[in-house]
């Protein structure tokens, strides 16, 4: 995979982020956080293109199965 693909690949996955972070804070109202605690240092030091792509898939997988898990209870 050359530079301008992972380039791309890494702006879709930011702006599908950024998207669901929007659809999730419209739907949630006033019941949504200001911010979550989230420590990614718990991953260690992301060096390479690989383990970049790999974290992010990983994120993206994580973020599928919750919405899958979570459908169910949905009310409204």
């Amino acid at each position: 995979m050359g530079d301008s693909t992972i380039t791309k690949v890494a702006k879709e996955i930011a702006e599908d982020e950024q998207q669901h972070v929007k659809l999730l804070r419209a739907a949630l109202g006033s019941n949504a956080i200001a911010k979550p605690e989230i420590n990614l240092d718990a991953l260690g030091h992301v060096s390479t293109t690989a383990q970049f792509l790999a974290e992010a898939r990983a994120f993206e997988d994580v973020g599928v199965s919750a919405y899958g898990g979570a459908a169910p209870l949905v009310q409204s």
